[in-house]
């Protein structure tokens, strides 16, 4: 009876440990993401239940993987490791829940992990403990690459309390990271906060780069009230960030507070021609907007021109940013870059208590395209009659 009671204990650990082994599912080829060839040994990832939160989805050794059904997933998800690059486009009729932490370009070093919502849905949701989305997060002596795009389509953050880390390395020593957002369309929103290349521990050498280009569509992060929007850090050196924010975009908005930090940090409004600019507000922070250390802000007038109905001597202003509170001890200098200055002239930025405006004259009239045309024409028939003489 004895030995049989020992037996049967043993058998029961020997089932406990199988239930609670985790179980990765490597991609080693491109193809839709329910297509068995596109998994090792076949094995495609089972949906709801039927895989736990330990486990993890690697989207890896260069692999292309497309979305274009609804699933649900509990397990983590990394996109580009240091197996190799990784791809997930997530296409129209696409809609993608993820219940675990996703990795977009995880310990991967130069090896790219890109996510592309190009018309579909990701769900980032997070667990207990675990509420996390990242674009390029290294650990100790593992670098990372990661890329994001959103054209059309969503990424929602359905879990409150979630960090959206970008450019992060952990705190690990001889660890970099490498991150870009680039969005021209559709929506990033939901319960999150972001967390910008921030780091305590940075070894020479090595640096965190984030670059984050918002040129259409709409984000909007909530935030939390306990913890505040961050970009770049006065902790270390060797951190670089640009947020770069267009007035293309229909809504910018970060809840509760944010702060820009750090000697190479800066957020950038891209002024994009508009018809009219009544009413329009190009950044919105609902809390205390801060910049310290030497956190600089450049509006861009590249993108400039004629509002309609614009005459010369007449005078706009433009609403950058509206906050709740401000914060400047920064020691960067105002910068603006880009305008035509042959027929524009701008004010410095006015920072008040709860609004950053700037004052854009028309100063030079500029000639419409037909009279140019027509200027070329009779110059072109000029020098005809010239050459006939």
């Amino acid at each position: 009876m004895k030995k049989k009671l020992i037996l049967g204990s043993l058998v029961g650990v020997l089932c406990a440990a199988c239930t609670c082994a985790a179980t990765n599912y490597n991609t080693t080829a491109s193809g839709n993401w329910t297509s068995p060839s596109v998994w090792q040994n076949s094995t495609v990832p089972p949906v709801d239940a039927g895989a736990a939160s330990t486990d993890t989805i690697s989207i890896t050794r260069g692999s292309v993987v497309e979305v274009n059904s609804t699933m649900n997933y509990n397990p983590r998800l990394h996109i580009g490791n240091s197996a190799g690059a990784g791809t997930v486009r997530v296409m129209a009729g696409g809609d993608l829940t993820v219940n675990q932490r996703v990795y977009v370009g995880i310990n991967s070093g130069t090896n790219m992990g890109l996510l592309s919502i190009e018309g579909g849905t990701l769900h980032a949701k997070g667990a207990t403990g675990n509420y996390g989305f990242y674009v390029a997060s290294g650990v100790a002596n593992y670098g990372a690459t990661g890329y994001l795009a959103v054209s059309s389509g969503s990424l929602l953050f359905d879990q409150g309390n979630m960090q959206f880390g970008v450019g992060i390395n952990g705190n690990g020593a001889n660890s970099g990271a490498n991150a870009t957002i680039n969005q021209t369309g559709g929506t990033i929103a939901g319960a999150a906060y972001l967390t910008v290349s921030g780091t305590t521990t940075l070894t020479d050498g090595y640096s965190l780069s984030s670059q984050i280009s918002l040129m259409g569509g709409v984000f909007s992060l909530s935030g939390q009230t306990n913890n505040a929007h961050t970009f770049g850090t006065n902790a270390v050196s060797g951190v670089h960030v640009a947020l770069t924010v267009s007035s293309n975009m229909t809504t910018f908005s970060l809840g509760n507070n944010t702060q820009f930090s750090g000697s190479d940090t800066k957020l950038i409004f891209d002024v994009a021609q508009r018809g009219s600019w009544g009413g329009k507000t190009i950044a919105q922070f609902g809390g205390a907007l801060a910049f310290d250390g030497a956190a600089g802000v450049i509006v861009d007038f590249s993108n400039f021109g004629l509002w309609d109905g614009a005459v010369v001597n007449e005078t706009i202003t433009i609403t950058l940013a509206t906050y709740g509170s401000l914060s400047d001890t920064s020691t960067a200098t105002d910068q603006i870059t880009g305008l035509d200055e042959e027929h524009f002239s701008a004010s410095t930025i006015t920072w008040g208590t709860n609004a950053a405006t700037i004052d854009i004259t028309y100063i030079k009239a500029i000639p419409e395209p037909a009279a140019c045309a027509g200027l070329l024409g009779v110059l072109a028939l000029a020098f005809v009659t010239r050459r006939r003489r």
